[in-house]
């Protein structure tokens, strides 16, 4: 049943006072223990201190009582004050961290629905044709084909998946020497026909050898993925050019439709596709890239404006250290 508005501000108000109150105990827990310790120090110091030799009026140990009195007075109220602040301090960001848990579940919400919207054509086909071959003579053939062709593109989607979130997770892969000027030739060379078959010009700039730390499998994945994307996009009788800077740098430059300025900021998020993309995929492939990147130790911008290109701009790092 939906919530209504007062009763959402009820369950609000609920739960932000359930994460104040347990950030509260908390730090009331700790502190507590903390300033104990802090006290049984200074206690057991005390029993040594040569004031303890000094006769007031009798009493022994009459200078040390009222020196551990004020210490118990002042870490009662450091305490106390601990506790207010903490209850403040919880009440205050309570909704901060709400806001961060309800993003995070938004952001996994469209990944899985990206997903199931992704995996529900190719499934929708397999069942489509299962029942038409039920009623055909001899369609097993046929049918095995497609049924391979649906399974291959399912595969080819939850492999890559599995691939971002490896990179994502281990952080950094294994770092070799590799001339990135051979990696953009030997992927121009495979890209070539695809874009003559699109009618888009393809150009390659590349400096000497250029090494720079990644593993050239990533790597010419990576760059193979920039270069299917600019032709993918680019109209027939456009450009793209390929460019590498002795100083690391990867620019694929294409005259393509360009990307809007409010979709550059979420191209690399998995699933995402601009407005006014209409290409066929699955949203992956710049995720990929940047996953990549990240990876190798590099980073990756783009600068574009709709109906005038885009140029993505990728820094490996040298083996220099530069």
């Amino acid at each position: 049943m939906p919530l209504t508005e007062a009763s959402h501000h009820r369950w609000f108000r609920s739960v932000r006072f359930r994460m104040a109150l347990i950030y509260t105990l908390s730090v009331a827990v700790v502190s507590g223990i903390v300033l104990s310790a802090v006290y049984a120090v200074e206690l057991q110091g005390e029993e040594q201190h040569v004031c303890a030799t000094f006769v007031v009026e009798g009493q022994q140990h009459c200078f040390i009582e009222y020196h551990l009195g004020q210490i118990r007075e002042r870490l009662l109220l450091a305490w106390v004050c601990l506790v207010l602040a903490a209850a403040f301090v919880g009440y205050g960001f309570a909704p901060l961290i709400m806001r961060a848990a309800e993003e995070a579940m938004e952001a996994i919400s469209r990944s899985a629905d990206a997903i199931a919207h992704d995996l529900r054509a190719p499934l929708t086909r397999l069942k489509v044709r299962a029942e038409m071959a039920v009623g055909q003579v001899n369609a097993g053939g046929e049918f095995a084909a497609e049924v391979a062709a649906d399974t291959d593109a399912m595969l080819a989607l939850v492999n890559t998946l599995l691939e971002i979130s490896r990179l994502e997770r281990a952080g950094k892969i294994m770092q070799d020497v590799v001339d990135l000027a051979d990696v953009a030739r030997q992927v121009t060379e495979l890209y070539e026909p695809v874009a003559e078959a699109a009618g888009v010009t393809f150009a390659l700039s590349a400096a000497g050898p250029v090494p720079v730390m990644g593993e050239r499998a990533r790597l010419l994945q990576a760059v193979g993925n920039l270069l299917d994307n600019a032709i993918k996009y680019t109209p027939a009788g456009g450009r793209v050019e390929v460019e590498v800077t002795s100083a690391g740098v990867l620019n694929v430059k294409d005259t393509g439709i360009g990307i809007p300025a409010e979709a550059q900021p979420h191209i690399f998020e998995k699933f995402y596709r601009a407005g006014n993309a209409n290409a066929s995929g699955e949203g992956l492939g710049l995720a990929l890239v940047s996953a990549i990147v990240s990876a190798c130790g590099g980073h990756i911008a783009v600068s574009s404006a709709p109906g005038g290109g885009s140029v993505f701009a990728v820094q490996f790092r040298l083996t220099t250290g530069t």
